[in-house]
């Protein structure tokens, strides 16, 4: 005898085999058992979440032969035909391959006829939303005053593509996704009919992969099953699935939290060796981050087996801050996103582990200045003596400010976001050249500090260094590089490490406007030690 598709050996039969749907089953009774049954209806909601089978329900109760409190018996000759699909009076339809006007007429012509056997016609439309618009058209008259003994079931994945006219001409019924637990549920009542011996973690990760299809879960169970017919385990369907284990999980995490650059990319190129495609880890490693959140911040919210080994997990989830969290989700959603239109993945992939590095990194220093040493995990620096703190920011205030576009002056080289600081007793060198080697030293460090914040330092010049100010000016061309570095924390930083290069003592002054140019000091001096005039310039010029 043929295999026969555990989706389909246990096709809902009657409203109380519905997972989920507690809503659409309650409404859909009560309108069968008071005889206020519409002519047609919507269902809509993501596959495998019982659209179809629920239609198929409505059909044997409205032609059933001993229906009882609005719900099929499922035993006479109708409800049995109709679960067969040999019943003449329900009529199933597959809208992506009969979407064309000349389907839709013949429909037409065929709902005139009574029905031949049960009590009403009924016509299950599925994945509507693929007739074409000539289609919905012909449907449309049809729809809104059909026969007393047709009933219309129209069902789709996607109802925003429904004309307007259609949807007002329907009861629309949402079905929902299928709660992780209830699916693992169900699903070990399925292994415990066929007898399949499952562990319990493996059904739960079952659930949580087949994003509240219950259709999609069942077929897992199956599929898993004949690759490991002894037993079921996470690892057995680690390898059928392409999914990382928990414990490469945890290894990327810990890569990430100590910013080790080579760790985690060995890592991630383990996981891809192993088996696990790009988007299967991007997806997998955010599900993993959310998980290690709610883990830190709302643990009673997590559902049973989210994580295997909280004991293992939790110092992990300690160590990253709530905003990178959010940040490494949130640009794990993005690489996802954009992996379709990549031509490398695995490039893709690196430099997206690469960038949630760097964004762990920033985050460490975020809070204060660190010190330029330190391996990993930045700690805060201590403030110089002779350097009075700035005053904080409002966390959103300073977000806005650093995004904030910066407008130059067509003249002069004033700063344009801030005020110069109040001159201190502090140094002073005169010699620019001097001011040049004592910022590069800086620079060196800071390099060694955070790559990316070098970058961003990379386009200023050092100005002048003048009662303990240090005036470091960006080009009109890097606003950007600018906004990233003028907020006090990274003045604040900036300052440390200049102390610690230079031992000197300086406030950082930030400038955006047209690059510093010395001629522009020369042209001056110039023009006093000869007394000549723009008019005189000119003419010498020419």
């Amino acid at each position: 005898m043929a295999h026969k598709a555990l989706y389909r050996v246990f096709r809902p039969q009657t409203f109380a085999d519905v997972i989920g749907q507690e809503v659409v089953v309650t409404t859909l009774q009560n309108a069968l058992k008071y005889h206020r049954l519409a002519h047609a209806y919507l269902f809509c909601g993501p596959r495998g979440t019982g659209k179809t089978s629920t239609a198929k329900i409505l059909a044997k109760a409205v032609n059933c032969l001993s229906p009882q409190e609005g719900s099929p018996c499922g035993h006479c000759d109708n409800c049995l035909a109709i679960a067969e699909d040999r019943f003449i009076d329900v009529v199933d339809i597959d809208a992506a391959s009969n979407r064309g006007i000349d389907e839709i007429r013949e429909l037409k012509e065929q709902v005139r006829f009574v029905p031949a056997v049960g009590r009403r016609k009924v016509y299950i439309i599925d994945e509507v939303h693929m007739l074409t618009g000539e289609a919905f058209n012909a449907l449309l008259k049809t729809l809104e005053e059909p026969p007393a003994h047709v009933l219309f079931i129209l069902a789709t994945t996607d109802p925003q593509k429904i004309p307007q006219t259609v949807l007002s001409r329907t009861q629309r019924f949402d079905f929902r996704r299928i709660p992780t637990q209830l699916v693992a549920d169900h699903l070990e009542k399925l292994a415990a009919a066929e007898d399949i011996a499952c562990e319990r973690q493996a059904l739960l990760k079952m659930a949580r992969q087949s994003a509240g299809g219950l259709r999609d879960a069942i077929g897992l169970l199956d599929q898993a099953h004949a690759y490991a017919p002894d037993k079921i385990t996470v690892s057995a369907l680690n390898d059928l699935t392409g999914g990382l284990s928990e414990g490469a999980l945890r290894a990327l995490t810990q890569a990430l939290a100590a910013v080790d650059y080579a760790e985690l990319l060995e890592s991630t190129r383990k996981a891809l060796n192993d088996g696990c495609e790009a988007g299967r880890l991007l997806k997998d490693f955010a599900e993993w981050l959310r998980r290690l959140f709610m883990l830190k911040v709302a643990p009673q919210a997590l559902d049973e087996g989210s994580i295997l080994n909280p004991e293992a997990a939790q110092p992990l989830a300690e160590a990253l801050s709530v905003p990178c969290f959010e940040g490494l989700i949130r640009r794990l959603s993005e690489a996802e996103a954009h992996l379709r239109y990549a031509g490398d993945a695995e490039l893709l992939l690196e430099t997206t582990f690469i960038d949630l590095a760097l964004l762990v990194e920033d985050q460490a220093t975020a809070p204060a200045a660190a010190s330029p040493q330190a391996p990993a995990r930045r700690t805060v620096a201590k403030p110089a003596p002779a350097q009075a703190p700035e005053p904080a920011e409002p966390t959103r205030l300073a977000a806005a400010k650093a995004q904030a576009p910066s407008v130059v002056p067509k003249e002069g080289k004033q700063p344009l976001s801030e005020d110069r600081p109040a001159a201190t007793q502090g140094a002073t060198v005169s010699d620019a050249g001097e001011v040049a080697a004592l910022w590069g030293r800086t620079m060196d460090a800071l390099k060694g500090y955070s790559v990316r914040l070098h970058a961003f330092m990379k386009p200023a010049i050092a100005e002048s260094l003048q009662d303990g100010v240090l005036t470091l000016r960006f080009p009109e061309d890097n606003a950007f590089h600018y906004n990233q570095m003028n907020t006090p924390q990274q003045r604040s930083m900036l300052g440390e490490l200049f102390r610690q290069t230079s031992g000197q003592n300086a406030q950082i002054h930030l400038v955006l406007s047209a690059a510093y140019d010395p001629t522009d000091d020369l042209i001056e001096r110039s023009k006093e030690l000869f007394n000549l005039s723009d008019d005189n310039i000119k003419l010498i010029d020419e």
